[in-house]
This record gives structure tokens, sequence and C-alpha cells, in this order.
């Protein structure tokens, strides 16, 4: 009845706002942690358009769903960085140019240029004006339009950005033109011969490091769980849908862990997406995040004989999770 639909849509939005402010607090954190100086720099000779190849696979297919056109131009380029650092900073900015950008391009570029790494992310979207651009990466401060569209985000993302390329030593620049679109710059000292490496094989990762495939359709929800494995060292891979996860797979990337929402768009659930990712990688381990208490469902996640986490969740109750599952893995 109409009271039921009420209660079931006050639920849903008091559902909604605990996970924006658990998101909030979890960005709030990240910045908090950053300003304390205890984030740690970990920098390694690494091939450079393998990160942006990466990245590309999972951006590309957000890009492709807003119909945009994702162009990734690198050579072969070896770089002492951080590489998940230099990730996270780079999700942000193709995050935010896939976020405001309606129809056209984006751009992923690297070239060595006298000596210098330099990386670009275009962008063909909205642009911003000089007023905009003085104040982009102060926190909360949201890029759009509010005449033409509501704003988006909650403009944590740039302040971010901002601090960890101080950080590692990266030099941000950024030029835009109001309604044309936006062009941020990285650049830092580029290795003067290729890495000596030992011989790789398509799974190998940094000691310590974990490949997480991780299903939230919530971007920002994305945004927070991604930053806190990223942050812990882990290589993380987003998609937002079970047709997302089912292009992802396909691609020469290959998970240790699945983590996944029980809710999903048009009607899909974890199950669906557990299910899909098992064709491919039969012991694959599963965790399912969810704010979902229903008692019927519930039930049925326990008869699967899967680990849940319930949202809204702390960083440290997330990592702590993973690292049980990865203990359990490895015990004969």
């Amino acid at each position: 009845n109409n009271t039921e639909l009420r209660n079931g849509d006050t639920i849903n939005k008091l559902t909604d706002s605990l996970h924006s402010a658990s998101h909030l607090l979890d960005r709030l954190l990240d910045i908090s942690r950053m300003d304390a100086g205890v984030v740690k720099v970990d920098k390694h000779c690494q091939r450079m358009d393998e990160t942006l190849n990466r990245l590309a696979s999972t951006h590309g297919i957000h890009a492709q769903e807003k119909s945009l056109s994702f162009v990734v131009e690198t050579p072969q380029l070896w770089s002492e960085m951080d590489a998940n650092i230099v990730g996270e900073i780079l999700d942000n900015l193709l995050a935010n140019a896939i976020r405001y950008t309606e129809k056209g391009s984006i751009f992923l570029r690297a070239k060595n240029q006298q000596g210098n790494i330099v990386v670009e992310v275009e962008d063909t979207g909205i642009g911003m004006t000089e007023a905009q651009l003085e104040d982009a990466f102060e926190e909360f401060v949201q890029l759009g339009d509010n005449e033409k569209g509501p704003r988006q985000g909650m403009g944590l993302g740039l302040p971010i950005v901002k601090r960890l390329c101080q950080i590692h030593g990266i030099e941000l620049s950024v030029v835009s033109k109001f309604g044309k679109g936006t062009c941020f710059s990285l650049t830092w000292p580029a290795s003067d011969k290729p890495c000596e490496r030992l011989p790789i094989t398509p799974n190998t990762r940094a000691p310590g490091t974990v490949r997480i495939l991780l299903v939230e359709d919530e971007a920002q929800v994305a945004d927070a769980i991604s930053a806190v494995l990223v942050s812990a060292g882990h290589d993380v891979a987003v998609c937002h849908s079970l047709e997302q996860t089912q292009e992802l797979i396909k691609q020469s990337w290959t998970p240790d862990i699945l983590l996944t929402d029980d809710r999903l768009p048009q009607g899909k659930n974890a199950l669906d997406v557990i299910d899909c990712v098992h064709h491919k990688y039969q012991r694959l381990p599963v965790l399912v995040i969810t704010g979902n208490t229903s008692p019927e469902r519930l039930t049925t996640l326990q008869n699967s004989n899967l680990k849940v986490l319930f949202k809204p969740m702390s960083g440290k109750k997330l990592q702590s999770a993973i690292t049980e599952l990865l203990d359990d893995v490895e015990q004969p």
C-alpha cells in the first residue's frame, strides 16, 4: 500500500544518506592522513604504459556507457614511481573527466619530454571558468553549472589529487576552457633506462599487493572503497554493473578477490555477479557488501556460504575482512 511505499522510500533515502556520510568521512580521513604526513611513498622503477593501460581497461568501459570515445596514447615508458599513488591520482582525474563530459572524447596520454614523464588527462566536457579554476583544488568545491544541471560528487577528488601529487613530487597543472573541456598534466622525472626486472608472468604483482575486482553501482561508495584499498597497497578495478564486470573479465587482468555489492542495476545482485565471474575464475574468493537487512535475503546469502560485510563500514573493518578472507584461502 501507499504507506509501505512511503516507508520504503524513507528507508532508502536514509540508507543513501548513511552511505554518503560514510563516503564523506572516508574522504576526509584520506585528506587528514595526507596532511598529517602518514601516507608513505614507495617508489620503484616501473612501466608507466602498463599502469595507463590498466586504468584504461576500467575507465574505458565507463566512457563507453556514455557513448564517449576513450583514447589512450602511450609508448613504452619507465619511471621511478609509487604505482598506487599515481593510480589513485589518475583514477580521480579520469572519473571527473567522464563525469563532466556528455559528448566527445576522453584522452589519456603519456610521453617522455626532456627527461620527464608527462601524463595528460584531457576531456571535451563542460570545462571551467577562470574563477572555477582558481578554486578547483579547494575542499568541497563542486564542479558543474547549477543552471544546466545538478552538481555531482562531493568536491574532494581534486584536493586529494593535489595532495597526492605533492606527496609524490609530481608537478600538477591544468588548462581549461569553459564549455570546451579541460586538460590536467602530471610531470615527474622519467627513468634513464628500462627497469631491470625479473621475468614476469601475467599475474606478477608487487609483494603484498592483492588484485581486487570491486563491483559497486554507487559511484561515491565505489570511490571510497577503492581509495581505502589503494591506500593499503592493493590493485583495484571498479565495475558499476554486471555488464561492466562481464567486459572486464574478458581482459588479461586477473583478480585475487571479488568484492561485490548485493544490489545492482537492472534487478541484478551479488549472486549474478558471482555466477558470471566464477565461470572464468572458479575458485575466486568472494566478499559481499550490502545495506540490505532483509531476513530473507540474508538467509539466501548465508545458505550460499558467502562472507558478508554490512554498510556503512569503516576502512579498517573492510581491510580486516579482506585479510581474513585471504587467510582462509591460504589455509590447507
